[in-house]
């Protein structure tokens, strides 16, 4: 049980992060847990639904938030960060049974540009957020995943650094993309050799280190011209199935996939595309349960913070010091007003604010609360509808402060102009759901195709769930499934 891991810096200042006491605690922790497990199975087989969290939960269900939530803490209190692993050194290739190893080298100089040329955060050929991993080990890879640094091993902007790397890895090696005259990387249609991939049977995976960040997976999807997507690159790995070369007859579509705060990595990711210029723009986000407000830990001033939704229905804590000890680790070297940038908190109610001008911020935006009419929901739990779309995108607005000069875009853009079209997973008992439905609303007012789909009574993060209602989770993924089809097929 004893931890040989040195406490980072930023746990310094706990206490319980020390060993022994960190052992004590941790199993203290664990201990008294699972003696609260059958406690809380008799007291929710005796009372009534009305009684659980939500009255659909069943006592599996409840017990696994209960229990996720209180193992949770650990972090908080002791700095136990679970399943990572050191990001510069290759896993052990026997504990691999469905995945293969590779590195991805590092962003080469001429595409060092914009937010990912830092002279204090390096390039690397591969990343590190805060914990879990994309080895397939980890429960968080049952979203194919890209490894990228944890904020333990670089601060911000070392992960999309290394998003970057195997975004332009993936298009200049795998999808044959070739720089025009203009200097800019473009893909040539019919000159692609893309690996075949058969989405319900995933058997073959590359691994490629970059990225990653509590619980969360960024995940490329790079597909064919037909339904059937070929490449998939997710919070850590290159993942291909059956990979018999076929020549495609037209350019390969390119999805990425990230799910919390791989989410906010997805989104920052397809921003530094968009305002550099350098690499093809992809053809859609999926976006899973997205963290897209991390400035709500460190707000303008204390009485401004609001705590998330839903405290009683997620697993995910909101404890202030921590979450903003954690925000501030992130951040690095860079004044605490990097929070507000559009790559870091793109739904927070001051960068909303400045670009689409909602100066109420955010009071319409407060949680949705349980959808207690079944009929929104199909059988399985799903409710899904396509946003309009403004159709009318702005210019950044004028009110931007100078004195912030991370809050800046290229000339002529809005916030989300020029994004790719985006499909939002969210379950509408989750903490992020406020953020989420902000995002939402500022896609469609920047002119992005959004769908989205909401999970009934589901917590944060529902597909990387190992317990859960299977209706819905299934539910979820036929309508990724019916989505990504849908871009294939454009």
């Amino acid at each position: 049980m004893y931890d040989k891991t040195p406490v980072y810096p930023h746990q310094q200042h706990l206490t319980w992060a020390h060993e022994p006491l960190k052992s004590v605690y941790v199993s203290q922790r664990l201990f008294t847990t699972l003696l609260l497990v059958p406690l809380w199975a008799i007291y929710y087989a005796i009372l009534p639904r009305s009684f659980r969290p939500r009255p659909s939960w069943s006592i599996t269900q409840v017990i696994v938030v209960k229990f996720t939530k209180r193992i949770s803490k650990v972090t908080e209190v002791a700095g136990v960060t679970w399943g990572t692993r050191d990001p510069t050194q290759e896993p052990d290739e026997t504990s691999l049974n469905e995945t293969r190893f590779a590195w991805v080298p590092p962003l080469s100089d001429e595409l060092r540009t914009g937010v990912v040329d830092d002279n204090e955060v390096q390039c690397l050929r591969v990343g590190g957020y805060c914990h879990m991993s994309a080895h397939e080990s980890s429960g968080t890879s049952r979203i194919p995943p890209v490894e990228y640094r944890l904020l333990q091993h670089a601060p911000i902007p070392g992960a999309l650094q290394d998003a970057a790397a195997v975004y332009a890895h993936i298009v200049t090696h795998h999808l044959g993309a070739r720089k025009g005259p203009d200097g800019n990387v473009t893909l040539q249609p019919g000159t692609v050799a893309s690996p075949v991939a058969d989405a319900e049977h995933r058997q073959h995976f590359e691994t490629i280190p970059g990225h990653h960040k509590s619980s969360d997976s960024v995940d490329p999807v790079i597909s064919g011209n037909d339904a059937t997507p070929r490449l998939s690159i997710g919070s850590s790995h290159l993942s291909r199935v059956n990979a018999d070369p076929v020549t495609s007859a037209y350019r390969p579509r390119i999805i990425l996939i990230g799910d919390s705060a791989g989410g906010n990595l997805v989104l920052a990711l397809s921003r530094w595309i968009r305002d550099e210029g350098v690499l093809p723009v992809p053809d859609g986000m999926l976006l899973l349960s997205p963290s897209c407000d991390p400035s709500h830990t460190l707000p303008q001033v204390p009485a401004s913070r609001r705590p998330r939704p839903h405290a009683d229905t997620d697993y995910l804590l909101d404890t202030p010091e921590p979450r903003a000890l954690l925000s501030r680790t992130f951040l690095g070297h860079h004044p605490v007003e990097m929070v507000y940038s559009p790559y870091v908190s793109p739904a927070s109610e001051w960068v909303l604010s400045v670009f689409h001008g909602m100066t109420e911020g955010m009071i319409d935006l407060e949680p949705l609360g349980p959808h207690r009419d079944s009929r929104d929901y199909r059988d399985e739990g799903i409710k899904t509808y396509d946003c309009t779309v403004n159709g009318d995108p702005r210019s950044p607005d004028v009110r931007t402060p100078a004195s912030n000069p991370f809050i800046r875009l290229p000339p002529g853009m809005g916030l989300f102009t020029e994004f790719p079209r985006a499909m939002i997973v969210v379950g509408d008992a989750e903490r992020l759901e406020r953020e989420v439905v902000a995002l939402e609303r500022a896609l469609e007012y920047d002119g992005v195709r959004v769908r989205m789909v909401w999970a009934k009574d589901a917590v944060h993060d529902i597909l990387i769930m190992g317990a859960w209602d299977e209706r819905v989770r299934e539910g979820v993924w036929k309508e990724i499934g019916k989505w990504v089809r849908e871009v294939v097929a454009e």
